[in-house]
């Protein structure tokens, strides 16, 4: 069934179906752990340049083009693959480079495809551009319990010395703190970001991993990274500690507020066509509406007692 692709190292896009019932049993959704392969355990477990946990393998189009293919996970809330690919569109809609993305329907499930970026197809097989996370480029280690150097405005200032665009690269490294606050992804750590060499030297990459957080506080929201200066607050995701940190962007405190000011209200106004677009439901609308702005007034709040003007 998969012997070819297994032999080949890669996934075709046309075992997509197989790959994915042999996911299912590594989940534990169905019975036959002893039944599916080291090959293919390995092969459904890739790892990828563009990280993430969920279950994911990487397959190969008939052009090939590679695409890292993410499941369904047994403790999913909603619809993962629907919610991510919406939450991507509207990255995109933000100003946010995004890599193109693929939803494919496998019997009841969802299952979201998306692009490599980090490769590129040639005659002689996907050939890699240089990649880095950010987690490289900040020179931290492997401990993801201590968030030391956890930081946005760091990875700014590194990115000012390396991109060959800084100005553009820094200015979209803050609309992305700026959304990942908007939507609650709280999920943003060192290894989310990365650089990728293009043909004008070293750029911020394509956003990925896009996922709202599962259960998040009315009053107060905090990014993985921090994403300003107001003292012991650095990676609250609130309008006023994302404007403090504004310098090391390139950003006025004025511009930053223009720019939070615009993204929220495309949020607010894009955020649910985008995941009805994507082919998603209004249940889906209701599982994860929780997580955008609308539902954390603490966005606002001048400080952790207060609302903003």
């Amino acid at each position: 069934m998969l012997r070819n692709a297994i032999i080949e190292g890669v996934l075709r896009l046309r075992d997509l179906t197989s790959a994915a019932e042999a996911a299912a049993t590594l989940e534990g959704e169905v019975d036959g752990e002893a039944g599916v392969g080291n090959q293919l355990r390995h092969l459904l477990y890739l790892s990828s340049p563009m990280g993430g946990a969920r279950p994911k393998t990487v397959v190969m189009d008939d052009a090939g083009q590679l695409w890292v293919v993410k499941f369904r996970a047994r403790e999913d809330r909603w619809n993962n693959a629907i919610i991510e690919a919406a939450f991507l569109e509207l990255a995109g809609i933000c100003g946010i480079r995004v890599p193109q993305t693929q939803i494919v329907r496998l019997g009841d499930h969802d299952v979201l495809l998306v692009k490599r970026f980090d490769q590129k197809p040639s005659q002689a097989g996907p050939i890699r551009r240089p990649f880095i996370s950010s987690n490289s480029l900040l020179d931290l280690g492997e401990d993801v319990v201590r968030r030391d150097g956890w930081s946005y405005l760091d990875l700014a200032q590194v990115i000012r010395k390396v991109s060959g665009a800084p100005e553009a690269d820094t200015r979209e490294l803050f609309r992305r703190a700026v959304l990942n606050a908007l939507v609650s992804n709280l999920d943003d750590h060192p290894r989310n970001h990365a650089m990728l060499f293009e043909e004008d030297g070293w750029r911020l990459s394509p956003a990925y991993d896009l996922t709202p957080a599962r259960t998040a506080s009315q009053d107060e929201r905090e990014l993985a990274l921090a994403c300003g200066i107001i003292p012991g607050r650095e990676r609250w995701a609130n309008r006023y500690n994302l404007i403090s940190g504004a310098g090391y962007f390139g950003l006025d405190e004025g511009e930053a507020g223009e720019v939070i000011t615009t993204m929220k209200s495309l949020v607010l106004a894009s955020w649910e066509d985008a995941v009805l677009r994507q082919g998603g439901t209004q249940q889906d609308c209701a599982n994860i509406s929780h997580a955008i702005v609308s539902a954390y007034p603490g966005f606002e709040y001048e400080s952790s007692g207060g609302v903003g003007a």
